[in-house]
């Protein structure tokens, strides 16, 4: 192995063959479109909410961000969202304990994350609008499942097992700097 090692160190620090090099294309900048792809998005409302699609290659994998709108917030409960964000997904739901949760959701997608945006005006430095948001990608075979693992933690997490929320609490805790 070390003998190995040390040929591919060699190799890699060995000159370039010019006749090698010549055989690699090239690309000019007249190879490079001037012109820019524009995004193409789809609005399509369901009941009272929006949707918007893009039409992009994605290799085959769904992305999916949900974001809901927080109204009048008081500002001494936006720290409750950071707490929400860190339960979500990690205590039991109606169908599943939180562990057969975590397997089927991380066997199944490339994950669902909970979390909070802000997102600040072009026009007003002071306006901004606050989101609570759920971001989940998936095979697109696997895409209704993802939406339904999304639904039943939305809807059916067990927010009164308070063993479970105080493991939760004393863990995010744990990892608590003080920001000064």
């Amino acid at each position: 192995m070390v003998e190995r090692t040390k040929a591919l160190e060699a190799y890699q620090e060995s000159e370039e063959n010019p006749e090698a090099l010549t055989c690699i294309p090239m690309l000019s900048r007249e190879d490079i479109k001037k012109e820019i792809t524009g995004f193409t998005n789809e609005e399509h409302f369901v009941d009272d909410s929006l949707f918007l699609y893009h039409d992009v290659c994605t290799n085959g994998i769904g992305y999916a961000d949900l974001l809901f709108e927080i109204h009048n917030l008081d500002t001494d409960a936006v720290h409750y969202l950071g707490l929400l964000k860190s339960v979500l997904g990690a205590v039991d739901t109606e169908n599943y304990s939180y562990g057969e949760l975590f397997n089927e959701v991380n066997a199944r997608t490339g994950g669902i994350a909970y979390g909070i945006e802000v997102y600040d005006s072009a026009t007003d430095t002071d306006a901004f609008r606050a989101m609570f948001a759920v971001r989940g990608k998936a095979l697109y075979p696997e895409m209704d499942f993802m939406f339904s693992m999304i639904r039943e933690v939305l809807t059916t997490s067990r927010l009164d097992d308070t063993k479970r929320l105080y493991e939760i609490i004393a863990r995010v805790k744990s990892r608590h700097r003080p920001i000064w």
